[in-house]
């Protein structure tokens, strides 16, 4: 290989750890003009845009990647990343697995997949694979977290616990760790030792851990100004703007407003037992409502049933990516996008990220 171009890749990998992303990118473009088919160099460019949410890009870059090395198990991996970001997680799987075959000790292709499987809830099999990358690394802070994750869904509280303590002993400073691990102590009405952890969370530099999950620090914080700075670094970290669709263009006037709620709960739940009825009484001679279902109800729903009747338009977008269902809505030129999960479980915040509609309100959904 060029020694000029491993410099290059080396200087840009120190980039990449220094988070500026630019000299890294220029670095990167400077070695594969040198070498087009360096297949670690498209690799690391892969890793510069899919850090700047270059999502589609980033996998280009990472298919050919594999397509100048079939036996880069990095590439697969990252491609795995990537995938998992577009909500592709059937193909997300079988990158981690082909990632595996190529490099069985990788603990954390293990951990990913775990995530993965977690993901389409299959939570024994989610377990065992990060038993697999515990096993092979045994101070693998994430993977002991993804344990209690998967622990905790199949019902083996104690052992979740356990897991999560490991987590938080091994990174004590990653504050999402230490909330997992004080929400299912209360869960558990395990008070021994729980006050020391919150001490230990708000005594530590909260403004840098923008991991934790809002929901965690509700039954711990009563300072209002503080939750909602913690929320709005959680929001800023997990869901930046993108302008990657660009501006909002409707290409034709329409006779009627366009509203669309998205909602993983059109089901049997509280917040479509307390709307059902709005949906149905909107003055149909003014608005056109439609609905982004993002999880599928049960079978036999009599909740869902009646929303399917109660909107002009119903749509199941569960296996959509955020940026998919940014872009359907606007191809059907909605006008309000109204989020109606926030933050609670199978909300998918990431849509608005992407502008979906030129007006968006978060309502309802806590």
């Amino acid at each position: 290989m060029n020694p000029q171009v491993v410099y290059l890749m080396r200087l840009a990998v120190e980039h990449i750890q220094k988070g500026t992303l630019d000299d890294a990118d220029r670095l990167l473009n400077q070695a594969l003009k040198m070498q087009p088919k360096n297949s670690e160099a498209l690799r690391l460019r892969g890793i510069v845009l899919a850090f700047k949410k270059m999502l589609p890009e980033a996998l280009k870059l990472f298919d050919e990647s594999i397509k100048v090395d079939s036996r880069n198990w990095l590439s697969h991996s990252n491609r795995g990343n990537t995938l998992k970001e577009l909500h592709q997680l059937d193909e997300a799987l079988r990158s981690y697995n082909k990632a595996i075959s190529l490099q069985p000790s990788y603990s954390e292709v293990y951990s990913n997949k775990g995530n993965i499987l977690f993901d389409i809830n299959r939570f024994e099999d989610s377990a065992a694979s990060y038993g697999m990358a515990i096993a092979l690394d045994p101070t693998f802070a994430d993977a002991h977290h993804g344990m209690g994750n998967a622990l905790k869904k199949i019902g083996n509280l104690t052992k979740a616990l356990e897991s999560y303590e490991i987590a938080a002993r091994l990174n004590p400073l990653a504050a999402h760790m230490t909330c997992s691990y004080i929400s299912i102590k209360m869960d558990m009405c395990s008070w021994h030792g729980l006050q020391d952890a919150i001490n230990h969370l708000f005594q530590s530099d909260l403004d840098s851990k923008v991991k934790i999950h809002p929901f965690y620090l509700l039954s711990i914080c009563n300072d209002p100004a503080l939750l909602l700075k913690l929320t709005k670094l959680y929001i800023l970290d997990n869901f930046s703007f993108k302008n990657g669709l660009g501006l909002i263009n409707h290409s034709k006037k329409l006779n009627h407003i366009r509203i669309a709620y998205f909602s993983g709960d059109f089901r049997n739940h509280p917040v479509s037992q307390l709307t059902a009825e709005l949906f149905e009484i909107h003055d149909r001679s003014r608005f056109e409502v439609f609905a982004f279902s993002l999880h599928r109800a049960p079978e036999a729903d009599s909740i869902n049933a009646r929303l399917r009747k109660g909107f002009d338009k119903f749509i199941d977008v569960e296996d959509m990516s955020d940026l998919e269902i940014a872009k359907l809505a606007r191809e059907l030129e909605i006008d309000i996008a109204i989020d109606l999960s926030g933050q609670t479980e199978f909300a998918k915040t990431g849509i608005f990220s992407y502008r979906a509609a030129p007006i968006q309100v978060n309502w309802l959904g806590y």
